[in-house]
Formats: structure tokens, C-alpha cells, sequence
């Protein structure tokens, strides 16, 4: 079965959620780092995928948002998260 670029970017979603909530349950800072390095992975294979997919043409035009949206990931990550919700509503826009 193959599988495409897509569907495993999905699934991947949901492993990052799932990671996520454990840590908000548990308040276990080795898996916010674990969620910090699949999200930094996710992205990076995100970005690659878009960007080959693109030279044609196709799907350029969400490479914009797409970028502001793991940059602004990204910076809550490097620093303490003040607003948990704020940082979950930009997970879910992004998805």
C-alpha cells in the first residue's frame, strides 16, 4: 500500500497531540521536550515536502502562512508558554 506525503503528515498530527496531552496531564517536562523534537521533525519534513512541491507550482501560495505558523510554534517553544491556550489554538490552526 503506498502511502502518501499527506497521510503521514496526518498521522503524525496525531501522535504530536497525543504527545502533547499526556504532557499537559502529567506536567512531565520529558515529554514537552520529546513533543518539542517531533514538532522541530515535523516541521522540517513539512517544509521540505511543500517546498518540492511547489517548483511545479502547485502549493505555493500556502508556503507563507505555512512558515509564520511553525516560526510562531516554534518561538512559544523556545521560551516559557505563558498561554496554553493560545499555543493549542495555533497547534489546531495549523493542522
Amino acid at each position: 500500500m503506498k502511502r502518501s506525503v499527506t497521510n503521514l503528515m496526518t498521522k503524525h498530527h496525531d501522535i504530536l497531540g497525543n504527545l502533547f496531552n499526556s504532557f499537559e496531564k502529567k506536567k512531565d517536562f520529558s515529554l514537552f521536550e520529546k513533543f518539542k523534537w517531533e514538532v522541530e521533525k515535523h516541521f522540517f519534513t513539512e517544509e521540505k515536502a511543500v517546498f518540492l512541491y511547489s517548483r511545479n507550482g502547485s502549493m505555493s501560495n500556502i508556503i507563507p502562512d505555512l512558515l509564520i505558523q511553525h516560526n510562531k510554534i516554534l518561538d512559544m517553544m523556545k521560551h516559557e508558554i505563558t498561554d496554553i491556550a493560545e499555543f493549542k489554538r495555533l497547534l489546531i490552526k495549523h493542522k
